[in-house]
């Protein structure tokens, strides 16, 4: 009974897990902040945050734990 209970709380940590990370993600790609750092295109004056490398090395990272996570109850 304590395994089972044990797994059902990983099981629900892994879902806010990947709950925040969709809310994230979503979050940055309509977020418009600054100019990304970009050469050739016509440029507009802001960009969604999601195309700034420290933005999306911070998603990527949330997306390897929430995935580790869902390895981990399986």
């Amino acid at each position: 009974m304590m395994n089972a209970a044990r797994l059902v709380v990983g099981l629900q940590g892994y879902t806010l897990a990947h709950a925040a990370f969709l809310r994230s993600a979503a979050y940055a790609r309509e977020r418009l902040q600054m100019r990304a750092v970009r050469s050739g295109r016509a440029r507009p004056a802001a960009d969604p945050i999601v195309v700034h490398p420290d933005v999306r090395r911070m998603l990527l990272t949330q997306r390897a734990i929430a995935e580790g996570g869902r390895a981990l109850v399986y």
